[in-house]
């Protein structure tokens, strides 16, 4: 039997144009999931899944596309211009340095970040700011060589392309044009594996088993507590997407199915973190996870993930990129223009876990019904935005919340949120079949050398990228009230995530 909620075998479609009781996530051909009180759903209707703000971001009017259905056509853009096929490897993209078009090339044999408008084999144009990363240098492996990894690209037609080491199955690069048809790198990454086992670990990570936080490491399953060693130190005490044995430290096997697909796969051991010395039991069952990263003709990019488990436990997924769709990496999100399609936000307690209420947005800085920047309201005076900051009024330092979507239906793939960058024209939707969705602001980046050097040597300092992580809600084992994230033998766990991007005129 397959769950409901399709997110263990969720995808990630970007295209161009951080739960409940033991009863288990509900079946597919079961009935909706329900929340008390303390956690109602919303009575919106069901254009709510596709809101339009009285001020719409530029371009918001796009067809909704259906699951696993091509991509409306809504006319010319940039990203309708005929690309040159690819075939094979190629210069800039697979390894053989890029030629420069009113630009220079670093010592390294790297595009500079004053550098022109560079020209990849076959005619892609990317921007100065574009890093060329080699496999090689990912070919190296962690633990002094013992643990091999990669580099994998996967690319469609169109020049559209994405690459992906094995490490923590954490996407480097994601390369998008731009309103002029001038394709640009729009994650924050690193140049070789070894920079990715000394950066920020969530970076452009799958995680697993557990996404976000489960408070004091702590939640029981049929009667029986389970512990794991908390890896977010006081005065927050809990356990954060899955601790020291989650999977954005882990290699993935990975095969290279066809120059647009690639498969990764990592099984958890059961209570393969534990500690029983110090009273940690670890979690139960053995978690296999599949993930699956797909390049489509349509230009998107989708991540389909699925698990099964040989105990009854509980399980999170998420994708983790920190996102900037300017052309330049060094320039902060904050006037990046945002949707989400939320009425609700989790409220949360001073270590970050949520109290179990759901609080209603409206006439406060966490609405983002209305697409606003998010300069707006980022450093507003609200209880919320202050324990982020550090827990005291008027600290606050961006978002890092989470958000109870709006859906007409447990597991539909819906419209989550959407992000324009008004001077690139980029612009992106998030869809998803998860109950919830992080919105962070990247104030974990902090310039610290060597975890927050980056691509071409940029050093990421707070709010250089943004993250939206959808999933289910954090804390669900200890919050009855939340859809369950129970996960038992004989099911499989799937969803879908989809980042997609087009291009504003």
């Amino acid at each position: 039997m397959k769950l409901s909620y399709v997110a263990l075998f969720g995808a990630v479609v970007l295209s161009l144009s951080a739960c409940g009781s033991d009863s288990g996530p509900s079946k597919k051909d079961a009935g909706s999931d329900a929340r008390d009180t303390a956690a109602p759903q919303p009575d919106a209707p069901a254009d709510r899944a596709t809101p339009q703000p009285d001020t719409p971001i530029p371009g918001s009017d796009t067809a909704k596309p259906q699951p696993d259905a091509p991509v409306v056509d809504t006319g010319p853009t940039p990203l309708d211009v005929p690309q040159p096929e690819i075939d094979g490897a190629q210069p800039g993209i697979d390894g053989a340095p890029p030629t420069v078009d009113g630009g220079q090339v670093s010592e390294a044999g790297q595009p500079r970040l004053d550098a022109g408008v560079i020209v990849l084999d076959g005619g892609i144009k990317v921007n100065g700011a574009y890093v060329e990363l080699r496999r090689e240098n990912f070919q190296t492996g962690i633990d002094a060589g013992a643990t091999a990894t990669d580099l994998f690209t996967i690319r469609n037609s169109k020049g559209l392309f994405a690459k992906i080491t094995n490490l923590g199955a954490k996407f480097e690069q994601i390369v998008v044009p731009d309103r002029n048809g001038v394709f640009g790198d729009i994650i924050l990454g690193y140049e070789s594996i070894a920079a990715v086992d000394q950066g920020q670990g969530s970076m452009g990570a799958f995680i697993s088993r557990y996404a976000n936080r489960i408070s004091h490491g702590k939640f029981v399953v049929d009667g029986t507590t389970y512990s794991i060693k908390v890896n977010e130190g006081a005065p927050k005490n809990n356990l954060l997407h899955g601790g020291a044995k989650g999977s954005r430290f882990r290699v993935f096997d990975a095969t290279q199915i066809s120059a647009s697909q690639v498969q990764m796969t990592l099984t958890h051991l059961d209570a393969e973190d534990a500690d029983p010395a110090n009273g940690y039991t670890g979690f139960p069952g053995t978690l296999a996870v599949k993930v699956l990263y797909t390049v489509t003709e349509a230009n998107e990019i989708k991540v389909e993930y699925s698990a099964t488990t040989t105990k009854k436990t509980v399980i999170n997924f998420t994708t983790h990129s920190f996102f900037n769709l300017g052309n330049e990496p060094t320039t902060p999100i904050l006037d990046h223009v945002v949707m989400v399609n939320a009425d609700k936000v989790l409220e949360i307690n001073d270590r970050l876990v949520p109290t179990g209420v759901l609080r209603d947005v409206t006439g406060t800085p966490m609405d983002f019904r209305t697409a606003k920047p998010f300069r707006q309201d980022y450093a507003a005076n609200y209880d919320l935005l202050n324990l982020v900051g550090g827990g005291g009024a008027g600290v606050a330092a961006g978002y890092d919340n989470h958000y109870a979507l709006n859906k007409t239906a447990p597991g539909a793939l819906e419209l989550a949120a959407s992000v324009y960058e008004p001077l690139s024209g980029r612009k992106m939707e998030v869809w998803s079949t998860e109950p919830g969705m992080q919105l962070f602001t990247g104030t974990n980046l902090t310039g610290q050398v060597p975890r927050d050097k980056g691509k071409g040597g940029v050093v990421f300092q707070k709010y250089s990228g943004f993250c939206m992580e959808p999933s289910h809600f954090p804390d669900s084992p200890n919050q009855l009230s939340f859809p369950s994230t129970v996960l038992i033998p004989g099911e499989t766990y799937e969803g879908k995530i989809i980042y997609k991007f087009s291009v504003v005129p």
